[in-house]
C-alpha cells in the first residue's frame, strides 16, 4: 500500500488525509481488472453505459486510467443482461 501512496505522490499523513476527503484514493488504491461479456443487445447497452460511466465521472488523471467502483458496476450488472469475471490474477472475483 505505501509503495501505491509513494506513486500518487503522498509522503505524509496529511496529504493522505487531503486525499482520502477528495475521495481520489479511496476507489484508486486497490485495482481489480474484471471482464464484462454481453449477453445479448440490452448487455451491449449496458456495458457502454460502464463504459461511459468510468470515462466521465471516474477518470483518474494522474494514473491516465478510468475506473469504476465495485457499487456502480454491480448496480448495472443486476440487471442480467451483464456476465462479470475475474480477468487475471488481479481480478475482483
Amino acid at each position: 500500500m505505501l509503495h501505491k501512496l509513494y506513486e500518487l505522490n503522498i509522503r505524509n499523513l496529511n496529504q493522505l488525509e487531503k486525499e482520502i476527503k477528495t475521495d481520489l484514493i479511496k476507489g484508486r488504491l486497490f485495482l481489480k481488472h474484471i471482464s464484462v461479456i454481453a449477453k445479448n443487445q440490452k448487455g451491449l447497452k449496458d456495458l457502454y453505459k460502464l463504459i461511459s460511466i468510468a470515462h466521465i465521472n471516474f477518470y483518474n488523471k494522474r494514473i491516465d486510467n478510468p475506473s469504476l467502483p465495485l457499487s456502480e458496476i454491480l448496480r448495472i450488472a443486476n440487471k442480467g443482461n451483464l456476465l462479470i469475471g475475474s480477468a487475471c490474477a488481479n481480478g475482483i472475483f
